[in-house]
């Protein structure tokens, strides 16, 4: 995943990550169990046309990770 400065605006940022053209096809909170701690830990999720969006938090405005779907299919 490319690295970013974070000497730019975080509206800059968050449009790297999430186009206008994007839509939403599903979101919300799943359970993951930490591979260090063995914690489940709730994290927020949004699947979109192009990738899934994964957030610590509903608030959180950057995403955390990014999940890129870009020429994958399902039969």
């Amino acid at each position: 995943m490319p690295t970013l400065s974070l000497g730019s605006s975080k509206t800059n940022i968050i449009n790297c990550f999430v186009p206008k053209d994007s839509k939403i096809i599903k979101e919300g909170e799943l359970m993951k169990i930490g591979t260090k701690t063995g914690v489940m830990r709730t994290r927020y999720y949004i699947l979109r046309d192009h990738g899934l969006f994964i957030y610590n938090n509903r608030q959180q405005k950057i995403p955390s990770n990014v999940i890129s779907l870009c020429g994958l299919y399902i039969e």
